[in-house]
């Protein structure tokens, strides 16, 4: 996002945690990207589906990042999962060997004939 901003290709308006919901709510913006879970405060949006309320398909499109709160919090995207779009990899929460992407291996406890 930082290089959109250089080049002149966006406008980037940050908010805390706190003010998030609210500054969303109060903007005419064509993408909301928002981290589940901050990764300095551990601060939680915890109110998704208000969020999700202002997706649109023509836009605001809305993006959370789930990296931080990945096997970490409990959640539940089944009532909000047609309007945004959730993005996470597995990492070290998962103890996944090899790169860390959902794809690139299982945890040993889950491949066959090792238990």
């Amino acid at each position: 996002m930082a290089r959109w901003v250089e080049a002149g290709e966006a406008e980037l308006v940050s908010a805390p945690a706190s003010g998030l919901l609210a500054t969303a709510e109060a903007g005419d913006f064509d993408l909301i990207f928002a981290s589940h879970v901050l990764f300095n405060s551990g601060a939680i949006i915890d109110d998704l589906e208000r969020l999700a309320a202002l997706a649109r398909p023509e836009g605001p499109w809305v993006v959370i990042d789930g990296y931080h709160g990945f096997m970490a919090i409990e959640t539940d995207l089944s009532a909000i999962a047609d309007r945004i779009f959730y993005v996470s990899r597995a990492g070290i929460n998962m103890r996944w060997r090899g790169r860390a992407s959902a794809s690139s291996t299982r945890p040993r406890a889950l491949r066959p004939g090792r238990w």
